[in-house]
């Protein structure tokens, strides 16, 4: 099984792994650069080729994998293209897990919260319910990572 990781933000995290699914920017079967980007190494060589910052997603490959760029448009490979770069084939739906979320700055989690929902009104409870509403979702979103969550890329 192959380690890969995929860098976003942590909204889009949160969303690929609450919904299990991927939707690819380029979600063209005949095209060729349809699929999610990754990296074998946690941290990429190509920096601009992410879709965001501040999370990676780490993930489990257990298909086939080839640097044949041909098979870009069959579902089921992850395609590498040296060190700088990986792409799981859009349509795979049988062989990715996510296993772990790894979160730049842990003030994202405050941050995510703050932009979904209505903190109280007062200021004095407002740090405290933000903290606990912060900590209870990296708890949730941990717990889900714990059996893997398998997602497909559309």
């Amino acid at each position: 099984m192959q380690s890969i990781f995929h860098h976003t933000s942590l909204a889009h995290a949160l969303s690929i792994l609450k919904s299990e699914v991927f939707i690819s920017a380029v979600n063209t079967p005949t095209r060729g650069d349809s699929g999610m980007n990754c990296y074998c190494a946690k941290e990429p060589t190509a920096r601009n080729m992410h879709n965001g910052n501040g999370a990676i997603i780490e993930f489990t490959w257990a298909g086939r994998e080839t640097d044949n760029d041909e098979k870009m448009l069959e579902p089921e490979w992850l395609v590498h293209f040296g060190a700088w770069r990986s792409v799981v084939t859009l349509g795979s739906k049988q062989n990715l897990m996510a296993v772990d979320l790894h979160v730049k700055n842990q003030e994202h989690w405050r941050e995510y919260i703050l932009c979904t929902q209505r903190p109280p009104f007062l200021t004095i409870r407002r740090e405290k319910w933000l903290d606990n509403e912060a900590r209870n979702l990296e708890l949730t979103t941990r717990e889900l990572l714990a059996s893997g969550i398998k997602v497909s890329v559309r």
